[in-house]
């Protein structure tokens, strides 16, 4: 088995559910696609981009994958994933894109969306065709985030305003207005309907039809707190699972709604340059340029306290008997 430790900007999961694929930031970044059960690289895809990978999606039936850099154009790229192989490229869009999906009814037809557009792709053997998204009056020309499928000719959209954007083909067919307070970073469609993350710290579940059913505030748990910003969450049965900007995973039960269950907790934006382990404890400190200094249980592996600094944190630091903990 082969590990990379870099900076991993993108990811996606297989239809399968046990296929997770990678895409990496760097001056010649590639994409792995990873065995989750056994933590094997399955596959490499290189060369086909630059400076980084923006977004990734598999295709409906696993077959293809879909990926999007961070070079001046914004290249679009289509893999035969398992044999390493471009099969189409073009030039996605001269801002940049934040996410990639395949329509999964439909294996040749994807969609792109980034900064103050929406495109609308057909695979057709080496090459690839897109349409610009018609806005026209019915809603506002603004950055789209996020972009899930409800049939084989409706996509919804997430909006930086907070609305969400119901296309048909590639014409804007009706608009959710309000259905966050804040920019919605993540849809996600279910077998019950859709579900919805946004930076003002709520998810909310939509039926079929997009009809709000409930709203789920982590905020306002014992888990939130003030400025919580949800970027992925994925809905499947009675149970939600909720990323955040702070690199927290939780999952929710949508009957007990009110006690969110912690997954995974981490440092958020930026490097994470400082270690310091306690001289006599169990506990080790790390420091982050998130201006947090975070103290971990080694055996329980979990965040135990946190402190929020004026400046980013570069050097961590205890004192002989483990009483203090010093900051660079």
């Amino acid at each position: 088995s082969t590990f990379f430790c870099v900076q991993q900007h993108s990811l996606a999961l297989h239809p399968e559910k046990r296929l997770v694929a990678t895409g990496q930031v760097g001056k010649a970044p590639f994409i792995c696609v990873w065995d989750s059960a056994t933590v094997e690289t399955v596959s490499i895809l290189q060369g086909g981009h630059e400076r980084g990978v923006a977004a990734i999606g598999f295709s409906g039936d696993g077959n293809l994958l879909a990926s999007v850099g961070l070079d001046d154009y914004h290249t679009l790229n289509v893999w035969d994933w398992r044999k390493g192989r471009v099969l189409a490229s073009t030039r996605g869009h001269s801002d940049r894109i934040f996410d990639v999906q395949f329509n999964p009814y439909l294996s040749n037809f994807l969609v792109t969306c980034g900064v103050k557009h929406v495109k609308f792709w057909t695979l057709c053997g080496n090459s690839l065709a897109g349409k610009k998204g018609i806005f026209g009056r019915r809603g506002d020309l603004q950055t789209i985030l996020c972009v899930a499928f409800g049939s084989e000719e409706l996509a919804y959209t997430g909006t930086l305003s907070g609305d969400v954007y119901k296309w048909k083909g590639h014409t804007l067919l009706s608009v959710v207005k309000g259905a966050h307070k804040g920019a919605v970073y993540s849809i996600h469609r279910s077998l019950d309907g859709f579900a919805t993350g946004s930076r003002d710290g709520t998810v909310k579940l939509w039926d079929a039809s997009f009809e709000c059913i409930t709203e789920l505030s982590l905020e306002k748990t014992h888990c939130g707190y003030r400025g919580m910003s949800v970027r992925s969450v994925c809905w499947e049965g009675d149970k939600v699972l909720v990323g955040t900007k702070d690199s927290e995973v939780f999952e929710i039960a949508v009957q007990d709604r009110d006690n969110p269950t912690v997954l995974v907790q981490g440092h958020s934006e930026g490097e994470l340059w400082a270690l310091a382990v306690h001289p006599k404890k169990q506990f080790f400190a790390t420091g982050s340029d998130d201006k947090t200094i975070r103290l971990w249980h080694l055996a329980d592996r979990a965040l135990v306290n946190k402190q929020c600094t004026p400046h980013p944190v570069r050097s961590l630091a205890y004192s002989p008997n483990g009483s203090h903990l010093s900051a660079g």
